[in-house]
């Protein structure tokens, strides 16, 4: 599946012809990197992409639903006597209360029966979530989980 794709993508400064015709696409899985000389056009590409700037004519398709996140090059200087770890964590904050929400709820499943699970989720069909790509979900976890767990926790009772 195609999850980023650009085509003919076109963009100047000025009189400055920093992107010309670029075109590429980002299928689900896939890793890129942008290698290029300062001022080649990686970080207007991003920009672009991230929707910070608008390219002067092309198309950019992005798949629906799906989230774009991007640190910036040049951080601010309060940020200075930031650990480099808690700086590069901020781009992912998202995903590591997600990765948060799936623990706490793993922990509250692991102590009922798989037949009490399955039961819930028949009950509930709210519950159950389609996977489209890797961490891209098209509802909130952290509502599946509030519910799956106040359903747990009304069975028990």
């Amino acid at each position: 599946m195609i999850e980023i794709e650009l085509n003919n993508i076109k963009k100047n400064y000025g009189l400055k012809n920093v992107l010309d015709g670029v075109n590429f696409e980002v299928k689900t899985g896939e890793r890129i990197a942008l290698i290029g000389s300062n001022g080649a056009g990686k970080s207007t590409i991003l920009k672009i992409i991230k929707g910070e700037e608008n390219q002067d004519s092309g198309t950019v398709n992005i798949r629906k639903n799906a989230t774009i996140e991007m640190l910036n090059q040049i951080y601010k200087t309060e940020l200075q006597n930031m650990l480099v770890a808690d700086f590069l964590q901020q781009g992912f904050e998202d995903m590591i209360k997600l990765e948060n929400s799936m623990k706490e709820l793993e922990e509250k499943m692991s102590t009922i029966s798989n037949d009490e699970i399955q039961k819930i989720l028949n009950k509930n069909e709210k519950a159950v979530i389609t996977i489209d790509a890797p961490l891209l979900f098209e509802a909130k976890l952290e509502d599946i989980c509030d519910l799956v767990i106040a359903v747990i926790a009304k069975d028990k009772e």
